[in-house]
């Protein structure tokens, strides 16, 4: 029999012990992972550890626990502490239990109150949080801080009042926050902050009266907003956020109005955005205003806040002012000046010229969906001392200085009346004695009192007067008897010297008077 060369003797036996070495390895290597199995399995005190949906899963529900358990092994994934009796969650209670790794942290019923800004730190590859049904009142800012890869944040029914600015921030994962059945009133502007990928929100059945659209306006991939349940104040606060998540497609049936009473019950989608409307405020002028009329003009000013622009309407003693005055001059919406920030508007009623019947009260009344308000300022205006009209401080000297051309036209009318009748009594006199008739009766005058005034007017009237003299003086008689010539010789002679003196006397007073006319 032919021997086999030792080289393939030499083979064989290398490939036989290679196997059994394998073999070995093959073996010790899964005993080593039934023993490391068996570690995380055994080390869980009072919870129990299995495989659920192929994570490492420690169930503690119902463990009597006061605080997060200590001796659980480091690959746990997935923890949850639900219904035991643990109040609070201290500074770094997960990381000095060496639970890092954990995954999914449940936690409800667990009549938890307090959470530590820092509890949560060290659980970098978390991705769900659920805190339901527990006792938390407030969340510290930065409680979230480090949690990278946290996708869902389940904390509803507790008694949480105010989500603070910040508290959602740099959570780049996160797409999904539940915080329905709260007492939540307030929500920061600046709340959820570069989490880009965010969802769905739901806030239902909390206390929330108002929100604002800058609060969720910057959450470009928010595709549902619940708050449902909420005491809605469907006024002119909400109007902007309700238009937004309407615009938005944001709006779920059936959101409805808690406030005002004639929206009770009315859901969003039915009530128009005008009608979302603040009772107008008047700030200007307070209750007892008053105003005294220092000038010519007065101006009364009315102040409002409201939303949508409410009507403005000046009442004068309750009644409406006379639009046909033209010393009345209103300015009001739009011609007002309106704050953008605080929606104020003011309206100016302008008298021109004051008068005392100008006096009174006057009513600013600022009405508009809302409702209506109204503020009262009474207007004094001084008394004149030249009568019922109105005066004051820049009318007096105008009155007084026509009063005084009045009272100066007058007193030189009077003067130029007193001179004319002095000349005129002068002129009459001065006539009276030159034209005295004598009492013997030989010269009767003819003129009477109108023709002594018509004398002075004009030489006609003196002219006409001594032709009636001399006719008088000179008549064409017959001859007297010789005796009577003779009897009467020396009387006559003396008469008619007398009457010849009286000719030329009132000759020459004529001459005068005619020179004088």
């Amino acid at each position: 029999m032919q021997k086999m060369p030792e080289s393939v003797a030499g083979r064989k036996a290398l490939v036989s012990r290679l196997g059994i070495l394998a073999a070995m390895c093959i073996l010790m290597m899964s005993t080593g992972r039934v023993d490391c199995e068996a570690d995380w399995g055994q080390v869980c005190g009072t919870c129990s550890c299995k495989w659920v949906s192929g994570k490492k899963t420690a169930d503690c529900r119902n463990s009597s626990l006061s605080s997060v358990p200590t001796e659980l092994s480091s690959e746990m994934q997935v923890l949850d502490l639900s219904q035991n009796n643990i109040p609070e969650i201290r500074r770094e209670e997960f990381s000095d239990a060496n639970l890092q790794n954990v995954h999914k942290l449940f936690m409800r019923n667990c009549t938890l109150q307090d959470v530590h800004r820092d509890a949560l730190r060290g659980l970098m590859i978390l991705i769900e949080l659920d805190l339901s049904n527990n006792l938390i009142r407030t969340l510290p800012v930065g409680v979230f801080s480090g949690l990278v890869k946290l996708r869902t944040i389940l904390l509803n029914n507790n008694q949480i009042e105010v989500l603070e600015d910040r508290l959602f921030e740099n959570l780049n994962y996160l797409y999904r926050i539940e915080l329905k059945n709260n007492h939540i009133r307030t929500i920061g502007l600046n709340t959820f902050v570069n989490v880009p990928v965010l969802l769905q929100i739901y806030l239902d059945n909390n206390r929330l009266s108002v929100l604002k659209k800058e609060s969720f306006e910057k959450l470009e991939k928010l595709a549902s907003l619940s708050i449902l349940q909420n005491q809605w104040n469907c006024t002119c606060e909400l109007q902007q956020f309700r238009d937004f998540i309407i615009s938005h497609n944001l709006f779920t049936n059936p959101t409805t109005c808690h406030d005002p009473p004639h929206l009770r019950g009315k859901s969003w989608s039915d009530v128009p955005s005008d009608n979302f409307a603040c009772r107008p405020r008047i700030i200007m002028p307070r209750a007892g205003a008053s105003l005294d009329a220092g000038g010519e003009n007065v101006t009364l000013t009315c102040r409002i806040k409201g939303s949508p622009k409410p009507d403005i309407l000046w009442i004068f003693n309750k009644k409406p002012l006379n639009n046909y005055d033209t010393r009345i001059h209103v300015r009001s919406p739009p011609d007002s000046i309106r704050r953008d920030s605080t929606e104020t508007y003011i309206s100016d009623l302008t008298i021109v010229g004051v008068r005392s019947s100008d006096k009174g009260t006057y009513t600013c009344v600022a009405s508009n969906k809302g409702g209506k308000d109204e503020a009262n300022i009474v207007l004094a205006v001084p008394s004149s001392p030249f009568g019922g009209a109105g005066s004051n401080s820049g009318q007096f000297p105008k009155l007084l200085l026509i009063v005084c051309l009045i009272a100066i036209g007058f007193l030189l009318l009077l003067l130029i009346v007193v001179f004319l009748f002095c000349c005129y009594c002068r002129r009459v006199k001065k006539y009276n004695k030159n034209g005295s008739i004598s009492e013997n009766g030989l010269v009767a005058s003819k003129i009477d009192k109108s023709q002594n005034e018509s004398m002075l007017e004009g030489g006609s009237v003196i002219m006409e007067m001594q032709k009636s003299l001399l006719t008088e003086v000179n008549p064409v008689e017959k001859p007297p008897r010789r005796a009577d010539v003779e009897s009467n010789g020396a009387i006559d002679t003396d008469d008619g010297h007398e009457v010849k003196k009286t000719l030329l006397d009132e000759t020459a007073f004529g001459k005068s008077a005619f020179a004088q006319a």
